[in-house]
């Protein structure tokens, strides 16, 4: 029976500790989820930021064409160069600004350049805002043969009748401040990566200010997003160099991606597993111990409450014994304050009745044999007295025959003797 009620407690409470687990399962989840999601709306209000400083510098290129003054074909380059200068203060085009024509020959910069004429038709962000005549924004570009990584930002010239006359661009350096400055201004987790990267996987801006101009994970699965437009989460491994050692250790982390809308763009966001994870697995580890807690402390109770009622039960069946084997003397006694004592108490009034009965019984039969014995003698008396009378009647009937005997013996022998005589 104890047994049985450690079982049932502690199976009940497992049953608890389950359907609890269950519910806990899905919060967690649900929260992971929710924490996805700030994270991806993390993401895009920085891609959103990005984008309107994109939308603003495009916005000077623009102003360009506003310019009355502006005219290519009259040779007096001043006015031009005046709004070169006044698109170029305040921007992001930290490598100048310049006008190409519609075969995208070099027209003016500023700051102003020496050299040859450059036709920079070949490239092919120009090349693309020629043809389609929408504004470009590149993915970091090599010029050649410096080398030097440069970024395009492209609009339409127009004149003023609005039709195109060429292309208004800007050089942004990614390894100015301009985009950096946003993303180390934040205040993130330990351990998190925050770039931004191009279609082809470079790293244009970081919070880790090593990471600018190299490649990053997974460049094909983020150009795939940044050309569909798409966010996305996905757990994503990287290496780490440890020490500078040939080594490399593996960790896991939960990568968050948002694209931008004006330029072939995206923001990652890499955070440690672990830090996403640590709310859910901060309740997860107090789940468990929770539920260890539970189990031992049903466990503990289911015990004791065991140990509570059979102890009772028990003292029970040794007195139900001891009345079984005749023993009405001992009373019922049992240590408890609950039903069972109720029944001890109920159990012991009939065990005083039973032995009241059973004395009252002995006494009777104690009487009844008395009586028997009385009546016994009784008859024993009764009986040697009709002994006493039937033999005496016996020998007078004895007597009496034989007198009866004599006097015909008598009476047939004188007439008898009589006639012989």
């Amino acid at each position: 029976m104890q047994k049985r009620i450690i079982i049932s407690i502690l199976l009940s409470v497992f049953i608890i500790l389950i359907s609890l687990g269950l519910v806990s399962y899905y919060h967690i989840q649900d929260s992971i989820e929710r924490s996805y999601e700030n994270r991806i709306a993390e993401a895009s209000i920085i891609a959103t930021s990005l984008d309107r400083i994109l939308e603003e510098n495009l916005t000077r290129l623009y102003d360009i064409s506003l310019v009355d003054k502006i005219d290519l074909t009259d040779g007096n380059w001043g006015p031009e160069e005046q709004a070169l200068q006044t698109a170029y203060q305040y921007s992001i085009f930290s490598d100048g600004v310049f006008l190409l024509d519609r075969l995208g020959n070099m027209l003016a910069t500023y700051p102003r350049r020496n050299g040859a004429p450059m036709n920079l038709l070949g490239i092919p962000p120009v090349s693309k805002v020629i043809t389609e005549m929408r504004p470009v924004v590149s993915s970091v570009f090599t010029m050649e043969p410096t080398r030097r990584k440069v970024i395009f930002a492209l609009v339409p010239l127009r004149n003023r009748t609005g039709g195109v006359v060429g292309t208004a661009g800007g050089l942004v350096d990614p390894t100015s401040y301009h985009f950096s400055r946003m993303l180390t201004s934040l205040s993130l987790e330990q351990g998190t990566n925050l770039e931004l990267v191009d279609n082809l996987g470079v790293v244009i801006a970081s919070n880790h200010p090593s990471s600018i101009l190299t490649g990053i994970d997974h460049n094909k699965f983020l150009s795939g997003l940044i050309d569909g437009k798409k966010s996305a989460v996905a757990a994503c491994h990287r290496c780490h160099e440890q020490n500078g050692d040939a080594g490399r250790s593996r960790s896991e982390d939960i990568l968050v991606f948002a694209p931008l809308d004006l330029a072939p763009w995206g923001v990652s966001i890499r955070v440690p597993r672990e830090v996403v994870y640590e709310p859910s697995s901060a309740l997860q580890r107090g789940f468990l111990v929770l539920g260890a807690i539970a189990l031992a402390t049903s466990f503990i109770l289911a015990l004791g409450m065991s140990k509570s009622i059979i102890k009772p039960v028990q003292q029970l069946i040794r007195a139900t014994d001891r009345i079984a084997r005749g023993n009405l003397s001992a009373p019922v006694v049992i240590e408890s304050s609950d039903e069972i004592q109720t029944l001890a108490e109920q159990f012991d009034d009939m065990r005083m009745k039973l032995d009241a009965s059973l004395k009252s019984i002995q006494r009777q039969n104690l009487e009844l044999e008395r009586r028997v014995r009385e009546r016994t003698r009784q008859l024993e008396e009764k009986q040697l007295v009709n002994t006493t009378l039937l033999r005496r009647l016996i020998t007078s009937q004895e007597d009496e025959r034989k007198r009866i005997a004599r006097e015909r013996h008598d009476d047939s022998l004188q007439p008898l003797s009589a006639i012989l005589m």
